[in-house]
């Protein structure tokens, strides 16, 4: 019991570190026009987005046709390749450590 008391305080010290460490980079790593997860952004603006683009399609008179995607969006955060996410951090630069650090809290 012990044990694994240890290995919580050790998991959670790490997973608040690295989470610190996001934080003060999140604004580089996450594009201007992604809207979630960043402090100042609200998700909500997308369905502000979504109103818009659909007034604008239904008013737009012409003969090019115009189309748009309903897309669900709570799927697209339901799932995470780990492999993925490794390759995405090595592409964008993180240290090995961090790399690996993170890897290990979330597999």
């Amino acid at each position: 019991m012990t044990y694994a008391s240890l290995c919580n305080v050790l998991y959670k010290i790490i997973s608040k570190v690295l989470a610190n460490y996001l934080k003060k980079i999140l604004l580089e790593i996450i594009l201007k026009n992604q809207s979630a997860f960043v402090p100042s952004r609200l998700i909500s603006d997308n369905i502000l987005i979504a109103y818009e683009l659909t007034h604008f399609l239904r008013k737009k008179k012409g003969a090019k046709g115009w189309v748009a995607i309903k897309l669900d969006m709570s799927e697209a955060y339901d799932r995470m390749e780990w492999s993925f996410l490794q390759a995405m951090m090595i592409k964008m630069g993180f240290c090995h450590e961090c790399i690996k650090l993170i890897m290990n809290c979330v597999m």
